[in-house]
């Protein structure tokens, strides 16, 4: 069912506020960014590119400001110019931001310039080294582009360092489960349970496990 009458005056009016706040804000580069935010969830995506590089223009460091500005390109099947954006921040003061390289990472993936892609993804992972969402993605990569192998000894040292991410865990335990190594893959799974008991591909994975010879 559609909001009431009076919810929706209210609900126009939480966003008339919102739109207020932002132009209030206009003048900083995160004002800026939030008026794009705004703009791309409203459907306008051209408004939303002209206040992303209004951002950037404002503040050039700013790395979310040319995430969100590729990203835009990109849901309008702008892939290389979104590329180009990106390439453009690496160049810049945004340079040394691990976020924007694995942007840029994918965005090679997506182009398919699969060793500048891992080039990008091996840097972000290096740049945020206590951010194991980054190294994930690179092991992927790995696994996909260079070996299984390549990916499992990646995974291994990253979750010595960063113990307790949950999808380092799952692949280290899948991965082994899939070469043959089952004890190994028991241990993973014991240890996925240990730092997320409730976690379903845990559960999952040490039920399938224990059924393995």
């Amino acid at each position: 069912t559609g909001l009431s009458e009076r919810r929706r005056r209210d609900f126009d009016a939480a966003i008339a506020e919102y739109d207020s706040t932002l132009a209030y804000n206009a003048d900083s580069a995160e004002g800026l960014l939030g008026v794009g935010v705004l703009a791309a969830q409203r459907g306008d995506s051209a408004a939303a590119e002209m206040a992303y590089r209004a951002a950037i223009a404002r503040n050039p460091g700013f790395a979310a400001a040319y995430i969100n500005l590729a990203d835009s390109l990109r849901l309008n099947g702008m892939e290389s110019e979104a590329n180009a954006a990106l390439l453009d921040a690496i160049d810049g003061p945004a340079g040394d931001d691990a976020a924007l390289h694995a942007a840029l990472g994918l965005s090679h993936v997506r182009l398919g310039a699969t060793e500048a892609a891992m080039e990008s993804l091996a840097r972000a992972a290096e740049l945020a080294p206590d951010d194991p969402y980054h190294a994930y993605t690179y092991g992927l990569a790995l696994a996909s582009v260079e070996s299984r192998e390549a990916a499992l000894a990646y995974f291994a040292e990253v979750s010595d360092r960063v113990p307790g991410y949950a999808p380092i865990l799952i692949a280290l335990a899948t991965m082994n489960r899939d070469a043959g190594r089952i004890d190994v893959a028991r241990e993973f799974a014991r240890r996925l349970l240990e730092v997320s008991p409730g976690d379903a591909s845990g559960i999952a994975l040490e039920r399938e496990l224990a059924l393995q010879p």
